[in-house]
């Protein structure tokens, strides 16, 4: 876990460049996020994001969650939509619409997990001339799962929690439901 002093020299670290002192503010924030982080883990993806560069004078929660999500993948699993639909197709000539559990077994995880959702039968029957569609939808598919098994693996455990709780209440989002969770968010603060 990241201690509070590890991750001030951490933002020290990507701060460098600029010549701004690291705000309390932003440090408690980050430590709120990362803290759960092993240190090696968090020192690897400052040192990835100093090197791609962030798009501000000082580097944001969003950015730094990216590298840490990149650090943490293995090199095999760091593929894009498009080469998760050729994997998928691939798979699917090769075993046919009745092998379909061997065909599964034969794709890394993420990309088995975007074939089910998309539909093995689908990708089974679709015609050579609408690949282009299904790939895109199928991009789209495996795109979305990643974003949100790696968003999933980078934020604190406690954090995802009220995270989920906060976005399926603000369907019916109502004043007292509001100041509830801003006065347990208050009382956790302190």
């Amino acid at each position: 876990m990241v201690s509070k002093t590890q991750m001030l020299q951490i933002l020290s670290y990507l701060q460098a460049d600029s010549g701004r002192e690291v705000r309390v503010e932003k440090v408690q924030v980050w430590h709120d996020q990362f803290g759960h982080l092993d240190p090696q883990v968090a020192w690897a993806a400052a040192k990835h994001l100093n090197a791609k560069g962030f798009r501000e004078w000082e580097p944001r929660t969003h950015e730094f969650r990216e590298s840490v999500t990149y650090v943490q993948q293995e090199s095999g699993s760091r593929i894009s939509g498009d080469e998760a639909f050729h994997l998928a197709l691939t798979a699917v000539k090769r075993y046919g619409s009745y092998q379909k559990e061997s065909a599964l077994k034969s794709l890394p995880e993420a990309v088995a997990f975007a074939l089910e959702r998309f539909g093995y039968s689908e990708l089974c029957m679709a015609e050579e001339a609408k690949h282009g569609v299904h790939r895109a939808q199928f991009a789209r598919i495996f795109d979305s799962a990643k974003d949100r098994k790696d968003f999933n693996q980078s934020v604190k455990p406690e954090l995802t929690g009220d995270i989920l709780i906060y976005s399926s209440s603000t369907k019916t989002f109502s004043k007292e439901c509001s100041s509830m969770h801003f006065n347990k968010i208050l009382e956790q603060s302190r």
